[in-house]
Parts: structure tokens; sequence; C-alpha cells
């Protein structure tokens, strides 16, 4: 039929066609219309970073700007040198996915064609288990029904969000009108985040970075989240964390307390920290100015090692457990940041 008329290309052409919708689905969280109305030229590159130009048809904004991945970048270059091969109806040159047929009424592949090939994917994978059992401590199936083109674009907010990231960069990564509706993926149980809080608590470190556990209780009655760990100076928890005369530097501190799920934060501010001693040493800044930063790279990295050292140490499934749990609280505190 015309939903799948197309015979005209191979099928391994045919096969790379779906396989690369698919990514550009998984990897950027776009809207079905969104994805397959790109144009043939949607990619841009700016200083080695690859960018996809698309257009927000629900909101009438065109040619928006999203940062990706360069795995997704070249997965698109791949179907676009592919795609030049192939004689396809002419009035769809311009789009990345064209139609495929002279019958269609669209000049790029429609949604319901991304929805339906999807669904014949879904289909014919083998078994999917969800979490959890059943009564009879089977483990339980995933309802397929789940898997269509908008659930992908759940998934790619719920990624970020549970990572930690802003949710004004949210914001801007889905270009939602409402940062309510980015708030959405920031939701946190009080009951998850009380767990979290208890699993991680016997792994926050000092800042030598030796083992300084405590009850639950005590890690949050007794501390404040800062940028890059727990802080127990007690004016400074006080204020809610906004009380610190040496703010970020928190690894030069005796108050200073992180714990794993600050691991992503701490490795980001290292490489700011070593963007910037790089910056001041081309402006032939002061030897103490680097001295300074270099301190902080160092006392950070010591933190980093030595975590990482602990969590080695550790069983696969403890270090899964403190994973999730980190997962939780990176996401509590970004909606809470942005409340």
């Amino acid at each position: 039929g015309n939903t799948y008329g197309c015979r005209d290309i191979a099928p391994d052409a045919r096969q790379l066609l779906y396989r690369t919708m698919y990514i550009v689905l998984r990897d950027t969280g776009r809207r079905p219309l969104e994805i397959v109305s790109l144009a043939r030229d949607c990619l841009e590159t700016h200083n080695g970073q690859p960018t996809l130009i698309w257009d927000n048809h629900k909101r009438k904004r065109h040619r928006r700007r999203l940062p990706i991945t360069t795995s997704t970048a070249d997965a698109i270059r791949t179907w676009q040198a592919r795609r030049d091969q192939l004689h396809l109806p002419a009035k769809g040159d311009r789009y990345l996915f064209p139609s495929l047929t002279p019958l269609s009424d669209a000049p790029h592949i429609s949604s319901t064609y991304l929805s339906d090939a999807l669904r014949l994917w879904a289909d014919a994978l083998p078994p999917l288990h969800a979490e959890g059992t059943d009564s009879q401590g089977q483990r339980l199936l995933f309802d397929r029904s789940l898997i269509y083109p908008y659930a992908f674009r759940h998934s790619y907010a719920q990624r970020h969000a549970d990572a930690g990231t802003p949710v004004d960069v949210l914001r801007e990564l889905m270009d939602h009108k409402s940062i309510a509706m980015t708030q959405r993926y920031y939701t946190v149980s009080l009951k998850r985040k009380s767990e979290a809080v208890a699993k991680l608590s016997a792994h926050v470190l000092d800042q030598h970075g030796h083992l300084s556990p405590s009850s639950s209780t005590a890690y949050e009655m007794r501390s404040v989240a800062v940028p890059y760990g727990g802080c127990t100076e007690p004016s400074n928890v006080k204020a809610g964390g906004q009380a610190c005369p040496i703010r970020f530097q928190c690894a030069g501190c005796g108050f200073y307390r992180p714990d794993p799920s600050y691991l992503p934060a701490i490795e980001h501010h290292i490489n700011e920290l070593r963007a910037d001693r790089e910056t001041a040493l081309a402006m032939g800044a002061a030897e103490f100015v680097t001295t300074a930063l270099t301190a902080q790279i160092t006392a950070y990295q010591r933190v980093i090692d030595r975590m990482n050292t602990h969590l080695a140490s550790l069983p696969a499934s403890e270090r899964a457990q403190i994973e999730e749990a980190s997962s939780v609280l990176r996401k509590a505190r970004a909606g809470d940041n942005h409340t």
C-alpha cells in the first residue's frame, strides 16, 4: 500500500531510513512531525559541535537550533549520503526523509508512516520485561503499546531531568513556552527522595575524600545542598546555602560533604576550572591566580578519585542502587533550584 510504498528503493536503504528516523527520534526529543519534516540540510557544525536545525510547527517557531551528539549527527550524515544516491519523487527534494512514492499527498514521510513503521518494529522485538514481578514471581512483560513516537519526547525530557539538567536549560532544549510544562519532569516524591538520602548518607565524604557517614536524618538536618556537595557549616545551613564566604571553593572547606550524586557536577566544575586556568595563562595573569586554580582542581580531583575508588570497592548491585539514588537526588535538586 501507499504507507509502505517504497519498493523502488533497495532494502538496505529502506532499513537505513527506518534506523535513522528512530535514532533522531530517540536522541533529539523532537515531536513526530518535527522529525519527518526535517530539511535535507538540517545539520550545522560550529567549533566541532553539531546542531540540528528544526521547525517547531506547534508554536510556529522555525529554524530552531538543538545541540546534538556527534554520534547522532554521524547517523544523519550516513543517511544523507545514502539518500543522495536514491531516485525519489522530486517534490521531496528539500527534505531529509522525503516521500517514497509519488502517490503520497505530502512531500515528506508522514507522521502516520513513522508511527506505523515504529509499531511494526516494536511488535517484532523479542520479549521485553518491565520492572517488578507478578504474584508467582515471574518478571512482568513490558507493554509494547507504550512504544510510540511521542513517547520518545517524554523519555528525552525525563533523561535530562533525571541527570540533573537545570529546568531552565531543559525548557530551552524542549522549546517549551511555559517553564511549568518543563517542571513536570522534575517531580520527585518525598518517599523516593527520603529513600535516596538514606542510601547516600552512608557514602558521604569529607573534604579530604575520607568517608564521613551519618544517619539520613542528620544528613538532611545538618547539611544543605550547595553546587558541588553538602555543606555542614551551621550559619550556611540556616541560610539555605546562601551565606558562604568562600562560595564555589567547597573543596577547600572543612564543612564540605560531597556524596556520589554530585560526581557529574564536580567533574563539570573541574573542566571549567581547567578552562579558566588556560585562559588565565593566555592572559599572562599573576602566578597566584593560576596557583589558586590549580589547587582547586587538585582538591576536587582528589575527592572524585577517592569517591570512585570507594564506589569501585562495592558490589555491582550496591553501585547500581547508589546510581539510582544519585539520579533521584540530582533530579530533585534540579527542580528545587527553579521552583
